[in-house]
Order: structure tokens, then sequence, then C-alpha cells
């Protein structure tokens, strides 16, 4: 974990729920770049979050017919 997310966990807590993996080797094929590796490793612990209210961190999902979509499933933290 990187000092920077190591960070954050200690500010917003544990997740409240284990996530299935983002398939993130998929990235560059379906949407045409790679996302960067702190965004990587935040979705990863956290997936779709709103923040306060204010800060809302969308994730690519994997949907059934195999297309890398964003998830507009949210998790609300405080």
């Amino acid at each position: 974990m990187s000092m920077e997310l190591d960070r954050l966990s200690q500010i917003l807590g544990e997740p409240a729920q284990r996530l299935a993996a983002t398939p993130w080797e998929r990235s560059v094929a379906e949407v045409g770049f790679a996302f960067p590796s702190d965004y990587r490793e935040f979705a990863d612990r956290y997936g779709c979050v709103r923040i306060n209210g204010e800060l809302s961190v969308p994730v690519p999902t994997l949907r059934s017919y195999g297309t890398l979509l964003l998830n507009s499933g949210w998790v609300r933290i405080f």
C-alpha cells in the first residue's frame, strides 16, 4: 500500500465490504488508456465511493457482456 493510501485509510477507515477485482489489464483495450497506479490501488480497496457527499470516485467494472464500464453503485463514506 502506498503511503498516501495508508494515510487516507487512517482517515476513511476500512472498507465495509470486500470488492470484486477490477479487470485493469483490459483498460487499454476497452477505454484506450491505463489507469494510474494510485487510482487502481484506491479503487481496489474502496471501489465506487462518495465521500462526505462531496467527492465521487467512479470505478470501472466488468459487466456480464464483457465491456469495461464505470460502475454506478456508490458506497457512501461519512
